[in-house]
C-alpha cells in the first residue's frame, strides 16, 4: 500500500520533522510513503496509476492544487495537510486547494479556526497532534552563567522577536539577568531586517551581548535553552511546543495561538497575551527565578506529551482519513472474517 507525499521547498522545518516521523510510523504499519517527481497534474496522474498509489497527501496549497487534480484524474483519494496557522498563497489558491483535494487535515487548533473563517465550505478534519517522544529525550540544562530563553522559528515580526527583546529589557531593568537564543535569520532579506531591528533594540539598551545565535539542530537548540517562548499568533504550530515539552523545557505561549490545548497553564508552562512585553517579562521572571519550578513543569510537560499526544494516535487518525488500513489491521480484519 502506497501513499504519495507532496512536499514543497517552503515546507517548514517543523512540518518536515513531523512528516519524517509519520513516514517512519506508517512504514512500520506496512504503508510505503513515496515522493513523486516534480511534474504537472496529467503526468502526476499517470505516475500515480503506474506506481499503484492509494492516496495523495499534500503539504502546501500549490502542491494540493496539483496533487488534488492529479488524484481526481487517477481516481485516488487526496488530502491537504495543514501543520500550522501560517498559510501561504492567495485566497483563490486556498479555495482551489481545498476543493480539488476534497479534504483538509488540520493538526493545529489555531489553523482550524482560521480555515473555518477563510474556507467555510471546506471539509476540515481535525487530526490529534502527535509526536514520537522517544526521539526527544529530556536532558538536564547545562551549566551556564545565565539562564537562556529560546525563541525557535522564523525571523519575522509575526513571530515576536521585537516583543521578546523588549521583555528582556524589562527583565534586566528589574535585576533579572538572562540571555536570548535565536535561530539564524538565514538568507531571507525580511528575516535579516527583523534580526537587525532586534539587535538594534538590545544594543541601544547596552544588552547586545545578551543576544545569542544558535545554528544547532532543532532538538539541540531546545536542549540549550532553559525556557522556550512561542508567544506570537503564528507560533501556533503544535509540533515545536510538543518537541519542547518532550525535551523537558517549559514553554511560554500566547493564549490565542491554539497551544492552550497542549500547554496546561501553570502546570506544564505559562500562557500570556500575544505581543505584550510586560506580561511576557512577568512570566519569564517567574520561571527564571525558580529552577525548581522549571524542573517541575518540565517533568509534567514530558508526562503530558507521553500520555496525551502519542504518535500512534495521530497515525490512526491519518490512516482513517486517507482510507489506508495498515497491513496488520487488514490481516486482523481478514482473520475475523475467516479469510486468509
Amino acid at each position: 500500500m502506497t501513499l504519495a507525499l507532496l512536499l514543497t521547498d517552503n515546507t517548514p522545518d517543523s512540518a518536515r520533522r513531523s512528516l519524517a516521523e509519520v513516514t517512519a510510523g506508517l512504514a512500520a504499519r506496512g504503508i510505503t510513503v513515496v515522493s513523486p517527481p516534480a511534474c504537472g497534474a496529467w503526468a502526476l496522474a499517470r505516475w500515480l496509476r503506474r506506481e499503484g498509489v492509494r492516496a495523495v497527501l499534500a503539504t502546501a496549497p500549490e502542491a494540493a492544487v496539483t496533487g488534488g487534480w492529479a488524484a481526481r484524474l487517477a481516481r485516488v483519494r487526496a488530502a491537504w495537510r495543514v501543520e500550522g496557522p501560517e498559510l501561504r498563497g492567495s485566497l483563490t489558491r486556498l479555495h482551489l486547494a481545498a476543493a480539488l483535494c476534497g479534504m483538509v487535515l488540520v493538526s493545529a487548533p489555531s489553523a482550524n479556526e482560521l480555515l473555518h473563517k477563510l474556507l467555510p465550505e471546506a471539509q476540515l478534519t481535525q487530526l490529534p497532534p502527535g509526536i514520537d517522544a522517544a526521539v526527544c529525550a529530556p536532558t538536564p540544562p547545562g551549566t551556564r552563567p545565565l539562564p537562556v530563553i529560546g525563541l525557535p522559528g522564523a525571523w519575522t515580526s509575526a513571530h515576536g522577536q521585537e516583543t521578546l527583546a523588549r521583555a528582556l529589557l524589562l527583565l534586566h531593568a528589574h535585576g533579572q539577568r538572562a540571555a536570548l537564543c535565536f535561530t539564524p535569520p538565514g538568507d531571507d532579506p525580511v528575516a535579516a531586517r527583523h534580526h537587525a531591528l532586534t539587535q538594534g533594540v538590545l544594543k541601544a539598551a547596552g544588552l547586545a551581548g545578551y543576544a545569542l545565535t544558535s545554528a544547532a539542530a532543532p532538538l539541540d537548540f531546545l536542549a540549550d535553552c532553559d525556557v522556550v517562548v512561542l508567544h506570537a499568533p503564528l507560533d501556533g504550530c503544535p509540533r515545536t511546543a510538543l518537541e519542547a515539552a518532550a525535551c523537558g523545557r517549559p514553554v511560554v505561549a500566547a493564549r490565542h495561538t491554539g497551544l492552550h490545548e497542549i500547554i496546561d497553564d501553570g502546570r506544564t508552562g505559562l500562557l500570556v497575551p500575544a505581543y505584550d512585553p510586560r506580561a511576557l517579562a512577568d512570566a519569564l521572571a517567574l520561571l527564571l527565578a525558580s529552577p525548581a519550578l522549571r524542573r517541575e513543569m518540565a517533568a509534567r510537560a514530558r508526562r503530558r506529551v507521553e500520555t496525551h499526544y502519542p504518535l500512534a494516535r495521530h497515525l490512526d487518525a491519518l490512516q482513517s482519513a486517507l482510507g489506508l488500513a495498515s497491513t496488520a489491521a487488514t490481516q486482523s480484519t481478514h482473520a475475523a472474517n475467516g479469510r486468509p
